[in-house]
């Protein structure tokens, strides 16, 4: 089955049902299939006890669900554990471990969610647990279109920055969807032992290329009102490369001057803000409030 993932094309034989399907037409970016894969690789740069990078291969060990062989060429593949159906396969497959070999072939990805709205593009970012994929979630709710949920692909086009669609999901934890309205009855767990569910968004996805205007960094604080500072300078350069896509695969990037040099272009071409949000239990109005706080700063900031 051929599907489309971060505005490329994606042939798997496992099952990755909440993407979206491709066409049959045209070679595929990315190859999928099961297969034996072994721990090892002749060229090893870097290794961990989960982890083998080579200069155009990686392997991956993920405990209860498989492993991973990723080359260079835009191949992929998965050694499923015992027991494990496609399924369980899906989130890592699609997230990590494709968007390791994207930076393997020279891609930049950035921890976060992208979501248009009526005052244009803005990339949300912060630390795991800061509220990222809800706050994108209550602009969705607010009339806003999702890109992508998570992991962001950016390229520089015409001087431009732009951020390709993901997937047609946003993935919350189940406390989340109960506070923004949405509940659980229905959705899909992203993984069988956990309470996070896909939250398909399918009508309002953008599915192609979006050019980006802002960034907003989630920073939960002792503040009474969510307050807005600006980023500039050295920190809204630091502020990207400090959200590049898992520090543990730079090295599949290679000279990280270029890693330096591609975010400092990005930095000059968008605004960047941090949002100074209440340490308070997530409600629906405080999700909607800080939409609400994201929506007026990005239209003052254009």
């Amino acid at each position: 089955m051929r599907y489309r993932l971060h505005n490329l094309i994606v042939d798997s034989e496992p099952t990755l049902d909440h993407l979206m399907a491709a066409g049959s037409r045209g070679p595929a970016d990315w190859i999928v299939r099961r297969g034996t894969v072994g721990f090892d690789l002749s060229d090893v740069m870097y290794a961990s006890p989960w982890y083998r990078i080579g200069r155009r291969a990686f392997v991956v060990e993920i405990s209860g669900v498989g492993r991973f062989d990723v080359r260079e060429q835009g191949r992929i593949t998965v050694d499923p554990g015992v027991d494990v159906i496609d399924s369980d396969i899906a989130p890592y497959l699609t997230g990590s471990i494709l968007a390791g070999g994207l930076m393997m072939q020279g891609a930049y990805l950035l921890h976060a969610c992208a979501v248009k709205t009526s005052v244009g593009t803005l990339l949300i970012t912060g630390a795991s647990g800061a509220g990222k994929s809800t706050l994108t979630a209550a602009l969705v709710q607010r009339g806003g279109q999702l890109i992508s949920d998570d992991t962001c692909l950016l390229t520089i086009e015409q001087g431009r920055v732009m951020v390709h669609p993901g997937a047609p999901h946003i993935k919350l934890w189940g406390e989340s969807l109960e506070t923004l309205g949405i509940g659980v009855r229905g959705l899909s767990r992203v993984i069988a032992t956990e309470e996070k569910f896909y939250w398909p968004v399918r009508r309002a996805f953008v599915q192609t290329p979006q050019p980006v205007n802002a960034l907003i960094e989630l920073v939960p604080c002792n503040e009474v009102q969510p307050k807005f500072l600006e980023i500039a300078g050295i920190d809204k350069i630091m502020k990207l490369v400090l959200n590049g896509y898992r520090e543990e695969y730079l090295g599949l990037i290679g000279d990280r001057k270029d890693n330096f040099t591609f975010w400092s272009m990005v930095a000059s071409r968008i605004s960047a803000f941090k949002l100074l949000c209440p340490r308070t239990d997530t409600n629906c109005c405080t999700a909607h409030d800080l939409a609400h706080e994201v929506t007026r700063c990005a239209y003052h900031s254009r």
